[in-house]
């Protein structure tokens, strides 16, 4: 199975801690025989605050944060049987999910990897027109790093 992964930074954790969760378990899955495909933007630095290199179990791209690139990244999502968006990538987040979601294939599983939960449900239950609220009908399932029945009953 192939899995597209659009996130913050596998590369660095500067200003990213998200970056050593996601090496973790993306390594635990390409032991279990997944290809993974890790997509992250190039800003904030990091690039130049690099942790490690690009890592034997899983494939890097770096892409360059204009809508021009983030849309040539979210087309590859269609090659993968499972897309992975998490939240705070740091570059036009709203867009990057609308066109993950436009581009996976109708039988790949879609998900909303939340890596901060309180942020994201505060600004959806401060904002009724959030872009986020229509994507949900569409995210196949949302994963966050904890939170218990309080998260699980705002989701739905």
């Amino acid at each position: 199975m192939k899995i597209a992964f659009y996130g913050s930074s596998l590369l660095s954790s500067y200003w990213n801690g998200a970056a050593t969760y996601y090496r973790g378990l993306l390594k635990a899955l390409s032991q279990r025989g997944y290809g993974i495909v890790f997509y992250e933007p190039d800003v904030y630095d990091r690039q130049k605050h690099r942790d490690i290199e690009a890592p034997d179990w899983c494939s890097v791209v770096v892409y360059e944060p204009t809508p021009h690139a983030l849309m040539q990244v979210a087309s590859r999502g269609a090659q993968a049987d499972i897309v992975v968006k998490a939240s705070g990538v740091g570059f036009e987040d709203d867009a990057l999910l609308q066109a993950v979601l436009d581009n996976a294939r109708p039988d790949a599983l879609t998900v909303f990897w939340d890596v901060d939960a309180p942020a994201t449900l505060s600004e959806l239950r401060n904002d009724a027109d959030h872009p986020l609220h229509e994507a949900l009908k569409r995210i196949g399932i949302v994963l966050t790093y904890g939170g218990g029945d309080p998260v699980v009953w705002d989701y739905r």
